[in-house]
Protein backbone atom coordinates (compact mmCIF):
# COMPACT_ATOMS: atom_id res chain seq x y z
CA UNK A 1 0.00 0.00 0.00
CA UNK A 2 1.49 3.06 -0.89
CA UNK A 3 0.31 6.61 0.60
CA UNK A 4 -0.64 9.13 -1.81
CA UNK A 5 -0.20 12.98 -0.77
CA UNK A 6 -1.05 16.77 -2.30
CA UNK A 7 1.77 19.40 -1.10
CA UNK A 8 1.87 22.42 -1.55
CA UNK A 9 4.91 24.63 -1.94
CA UNK A 10 7.44 26.04 -3.91
CA UNK A 11 9.99 25.02 -6.19
CA UNK A 12 13.85 24.87 -4.33
CA UNK A 13 15.65 24.04 -7.50
CA UNK A 14 14.90 23.72 -11.36
CA UNK A 15 13.81 20.75 -12.67
CA UNK A 16 16.69 18.04 -13.59
CA UNK A 17 15.77 15.94 -16.85
CA UNK A 18 17.69 12.41 -17.72
CA UNK A 19 16.75 9.17 -18.49
CA UNK A 20 16.67 5.96 -17.34
CA UNK A 21 19.25 3.14 -18.59
CA UNK A 22 16.11 1.89 -19.74
CA UNK A 23 15.17 4.78 -22.26
CA UNK A 24 12.42 6.20 -19.29
CA UNK A 25 12.47 10.06 -18.64
CA UNK A 26 12.73 11.16 -15.35
CA UNK A 27 12.77 14.54 -13.83
CA UNK A 28 14.00 15.47 -10.04
CA UNK A 29 13.58 18.66 -8.22
CA UNK A 30 13.15 20.00 -4.80
CA UNK A 31 10.09 21.63 -3.43
CA UNK A 32 9.51 23.39 -0.09
CA UNK A 33 6.90 23.84 1.77
CA UNK A 34 6.05 26.00 4.93
CA UNK A 35 3.09 26.06 6.86
CA UNK A 36 1.39 29.45 7.60
CA UNK A 37 -1.29 30.72 9.82
CA UNK A 38 -2.93 33.42 11.72
CA UNK A 39 -3.06 33.04 15.36
CA UNK A 40 -5.35 34.51 17.58
CA UNK A 41 -3.82 38.25 17.73
CA UNK A 42 -4.34 37.91 13.96
CA UNK A 43 -0.77 37.86 13.13
CA UNK A 44 0.67 35.25 10.57
CA UNK A 45 3.07 32.83 11.92
CA UNK A 46 5.06 29.97 9.78
CA UNK A 47 5.96 27.32 11.15
CA UNK A 48 9.00 24.49 10.10
CA UNK A 49 9.73 24.68 6.38
CA UNK A 50 8.88 20.68 5.12
CA UNK A 51 11.56 19.57 2.24
CA UNK A 52 10.77 17.05 -0.65
CA UNK A 53 12.32 15.28 -3.95
CA UNK A 54 10.14 15.16 -6.22
CA UNK A 55 10.17 12.67 -8.62
CA UNK A 56 8.25 12.07 -12.40
CA UNK A 57 8.76 9.49 -15.20
CA UNK A 58 7.76 9.63 -18.53
CA UNK A 59 5.40 12.44 -20.25
CA UNK A 60 4.77 14.02 -16.85
CA UNK A 61 8.65 14.13 -16.83
CA UNK A 62 9.08 16.12 -20.18
CA UNK A 63 6.25 18.35 -19.43
CA UNK A 64 7.68 19.56 -16.06
CA UNK A 65 11.03 19.69 -17.44
CA UNK A 66 9.93 22.30 -19.65
CA UNK A 67 6.77 24.10 -17.44
CA UNK A 68 8.49 24.40 -14.05
CA UNK A 69 10.96 26.90 -12.92
CA UNK A 70 12.94 27.26 -9.16
CA UNK A 71 10.83 29.29 -7.31
CA UNK A 72 7.49 28.64 -8.70
CA UNK A 73 4.67 27.59 -6.15
CA UNK A 74 3.36 24.14 -7.27
CA UNK A 75 0.47 21.67 -6.19
CA UNK A 76 2.15 18.35 -6.36
CA UNK A 77 -0.02 15.14 -5.71
CA UNK A 78 2.17 11.77 -5.58
CA UNK A 79 3.07 8.83 -3.49
CA UNK A 80 5.01 9.24 -0.58
CA UNK A 81 8.22 7.05 0.35
CA UNK A 82 10.39 7.63 3.33
CA UNK A 83 14.04 6.29 3.84
CA UNK A 84 16.32 6.65 6.44
CA UNK A 85 19.90 6.58 6.11
CA UNK A 86 22.94 6.50 7.73
CA UNK A 87 25.44 9.57 7.92
CA UNK A 88 29.29 9.52 7.79
CA UNK A 89 29.21 11.38 11.76
CA UNK A 90 26.86 7.86 12.72
CA UNK A 91 23.59 10.35 12.92
CA UNK A 92 20.60 9.14 10.71
CA UNK A 93 19.51 11.20 8.25
CA UNK A 94 15.76 11.04 6.68
CA UNK A 95 14.62 11.69 2.98
CA UNK A 96 11.10 12.41 2.12
CA UNK A 97 10.41 11.36 -1.87
CA UNK A 98 7.66 11.87 -3.96
CA UNK A 99 6.67 9.96 -7.18
CA UNK A 100 4.73 12.21 -8.49
CA UNK A 101 1.43 11.75 -10.17
CA UNK A 102 0.22 15.15 -11.07
CA UNK A 103 1.79 18.75 -10.75
CA UNK A 104 0.43 22.14 -11.49
CA UNK A 105 1.03 25.48 -10.93
CA UNK A 106 -0.56 26.99 -7.71
CA UNK A 107 -3.14 29.48 -8.88
CA UNK A 108 -3.25 31.32 -5.48
CA UNK A 109 -0.35 33.41 -6.36
CA UNK A 110 -0.74 33.63 -10.30
CA UNK A 111 -1.86 32.26 -13.72
CA UNK A 112 -1.49 29.89 -15.95
CA UNK A 113 -1.67 28.87 -19.40
CA UNK A 114 -2.54 25.10 -20.17
CA UNK A 115 -1.05 23.69 -23.45
CA UNK A 116 -1.70 20.76 -24.66
CA UNK A 117 1.28 18.25 -25.61
CA UNK A 118 1.10 16.60 -28.71
CA UNK A 119 2.45 12.85 -29.02
CA UNK A 120 3.17 11.48 -32.64
CA UNK A 121 4.41 7.45 -32.50
CA UNK A 122 6.18 5.67 -35.53
CA UNK A 123 6.66 2.21 -35.39
CA UNK A 124 10.68 1.72 -35.97
CA UNK A 125 11.91 -1.65 -35.35
CA UNK A 126 8.88 -2.73 -33.21
CA UNK A 127 9.58 0.32 -30.48
CA UNK A 128 7.65 3.62 -29.88
CA UNK A 129 9.66 6.44 -31.31
CA UNK A 130 9.22 10.67 -30.46
CA UNK A 131 8.74 12.41 -27.27
CA UNK A 132 5.87 14.66 -26.59
CA UNK A 133 5.89 17.96 -28.29
CA UNK A 134 4.07 21.07 -29.77
CA UNK A 135 2.01 20.60 -32.57
CA UNK A 136 2.31 23.71 -34.92
CA UNK A 137 -0.79 22.55 -36.78
CA UNK A 138 -4.07 24.17 -35.06
CA UNK A 139 -7.79 24.70 -35.53
CA UNK A 140 -9.91 26.83 -34.94
CA UNK A 141 -12.68 26.03 -32.39
CA UNK A 142 -16.04 26.93 -33.88
CA UNK A 143 -17.80 29.49 -30.82
CA UNK A 144 -14.67 29.99 -28.62
CA UNK A 145 -12.64 31.45 -30.43
CA UNK A 146 -9.56 29.38 -28.41
CA UNK A 147 -6.79 27.33 -30.22
CA UNK A 148 -7.47 23.66 -30.41
CA UNK A 149 -4.48 21.52 -30.89
CA UNK A 150 -4.67 18.65 -32.95
CA UNK A 151 -5.22 15.16 -31.17
CA UNK A 152 -2.30 12.52 -30.66
CA UNK A 153 -2.09 10.07 -34.04
CA UNK A 154 -1.75 6.67 -32.96
CA UNK A 155 -0.11 4.01 -35.48
CA UNK A 156 -2.75 0.82 -35.74
CA UNK A 157 -0.81 -0.95 -33.36
CA UNK A 158 -0.82 1.46 -30.81
CA UNK A 159 -4.57 1.98 -30.93
CA UNK A 160 -6.98 1.52 -27.98
CA UNK A 161 -7.80 -2.34 -27.93
CA UNK A 162 -11.74 -3.02 -28.81
CA UNK A 163 -13.47 -4.83 -26.43
CA UNK A 164 -11.38 -3.92 -23.22
CA UNK A 165 -8.53 -6.37 -24.91
CA UNK A 166 -5.32 -5.41 -24.17
CA UNK A 167 -2.72 -5.09 -26.47
CA UNK A 168 1.28 -4.20 -25.81
CA UNK A 169 3.91 -1.97 -26.80
CA UNK A 170 1.59 1.65 -26.23
CA UNK A 171 0.44 1.77 -22.59
CA UNK A 172 2.18 4.28 -20.47
CA UNK A 173 2.03 2.84 -16.14
CA UNK A 174 1.59 5.17 -13.38
CA UNK A 175 3.94 2.84 -11.67
CA UNK A 176 7.50 4.01 -11.50
CA UNK A 177 9.29 2.02 -14.48
CA UNK A 178 11.59 0.38 -11.67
Amino acid sequence: MSDTILIRGFTASDPALSTLPNGVPVVNFRLASTPRWQDATGTWKEGTTNWYTVKAYRRLAQNIATSIEKGQPLVVSGRQRISRWNREDGTQGTTVEVDALGIGHDLNYGTSTFARTVEKRTVNEGSVQGAPQQDATQQSMPHSGAPLQEAPQYTQQYAPAQNGASQGGGAQSDEPPF
